[in-house]
């Protein structure tokens, strides 16, 4: 006597492979839409910032205000920086009065920050890691950029729109939307190491406009590529651009523009700052 399987039909413990195909066409379906209102978003707040008259801007940073306790232990060389600032500020913009605020964050990474409301964050440990008075001029100059480009503005403006569309779409608490939303913030990272290397490019300009050459332009990227081991795979979803690629570019720009090399001027005494927190980490200035 011979055996025929019988094939079982409407049992709840056998999955139904049309089923599961007709979930993922769905899913694959809700994900493209949420990326294409996600990218029409960004567009859309481009041009919003393009547009928002300086007024607007001043306004924004009553409503979300940025407060630092900045410590007298620092203030010769915050002094130093916020001179140094609103000299290059009027170079880089001369039909503007716009007041801009330096502070000094004691952080164990070399970085520079440009926030709302105009405030620049400088850490303690990029200050004595740099080697030359052009190297800051290129950091600060560099976060000059980020405002001329409005990227706080840009960054701000993104988030809350990702934020609003996976809330909408999906609802605010799912996992869904908030794995959405992280691989959408992801995708955010490309799009801010290109605001990086226009920043790069606009602190190179004022560079030579404010010594008339641009020595020391990529010097701190030179020495960050050398102390750090991860290499460019490491930097497809870091926020800045790997360093040897900001080189490259700084280089490939100084050639175009023929640019000259001069001698370096020497780090002004009133950086010569004492801190207990020291480091030279991975993360590099023009952060916001």
């Amino acid at each position: 006597m011979s055996y025929t399987s019988k094939k079982i039909e409407d049992n709840v413990n056998v999955s139904n492979p049309t089923l599961t195909k007709e979930l993922f066409v769905l899913l694959g379906i809700t994900v493209a839409i949420i990326v294409v209102i996600y990218v029409a978003l960004g567009l859309t707040v481009d041009l919003l910032v393009s547009w928002l008259p300086d007024g607007v801007e001043d306004r924004i940073a009553v409503l979300y205000p940025v407060v630092f306790e900045d410590k007298k232990e620092y203030d010769e060389a915050r002094g130093y920086l916020q001179q140094h600032v609103e000299g290059l500020a009027k170079e880089a913009f001369p039909d503007k009065q716009t007041p801009y605020k330096v502070h000094i964050i004691e952080d164990a990474k070399p970085n520079a920050m440009a926030l709302n409301g105009r405030n620049i964050l400088v850490s303690t440990t990029l200050i004595t890691e740099l080697k030359s008075r052009n190297e800051l001029t290129f950091v600060l100059a560099h976060e000059l950029g980020h405002y001329a480009n409005r990227d706080h503005l840009r960054v701000m403006g993104r988030t809350l729109a990702i934020m609003v569309l996976t809330a909408t779409v999906l609802g605010d608490n799912s996992t869904i939307s908030r794995f959405i939303a992280n691989s959408l913030l992801a995708i955010e990272t490309r799009y801010s190491q290109a605001q990086e290397t226009k920043a790069d490019l606009f602190a190179l300009e004022l560079l030579f406009k404010h010594y008339g050459h641009v020595a020391g332009a990529s010097d701190f990227f030179e020495r960050l590529s050398q102390k750090d081991g991860a290499g460019p795979y490491a930097y497809l979803l870091a926020s800045h651009p790997y360093p040897l690629h900001r080189v490259k570019t700084l280089n490939n720009q100084i050639q175009q523009k023929n640019y000259p090399t001069k001698t370096l001027t020497p780090t002004p005494k009133e950086l010569k700052i004492k801190t207990t927190i020291r480091g030279f980490a991975t993360s590099m200035p023009g952060g916001r």
